[in-house]
């Protein structure tokens, strides 16, 4: 078994799922605020300020530390960190 881990490609594919996260969950809250229907009946459509404070909130959830569920201790980590983190539990 090859324990050396290639720390760039690590890099590389840890960048492409945030990317991938992050198109996916913008363009889910496009389709579900566009979907939802007001009050009169008609399609409420998101501004580009929303999707724009929507993706800076899950950038900021991606890159920061919190509580997931203060009660039984779980704490979300910032993917660079879990990823590191990963790497380092495999040697």
């Amino acid at each position: 078994m090859d324990r050396n881990v290639h720390i760039g490609k690590v890099g590389w594919g840890a960048v492409a799922i945030v990317v991938a996260v992050l198109v996916a969950a913008g363009l889910a809250a496009l389709f579900q605020r566009g979907a939802q229907p007001s009050p009169q009946g008609r399609q409420v459509e998101s501004s580009p300020q929303d999707l724009r404070a929507f993706l800076r909130d899950k950038r900021a959830r991606l890159g920061g530390y919190g509580w997931v569920d203060r009660d039984a201790g779980v704490i979300h980590v910032p993917i660079e960190r879990a990823m590191q983190r990963m790497v380092e539990e495999q040697r």
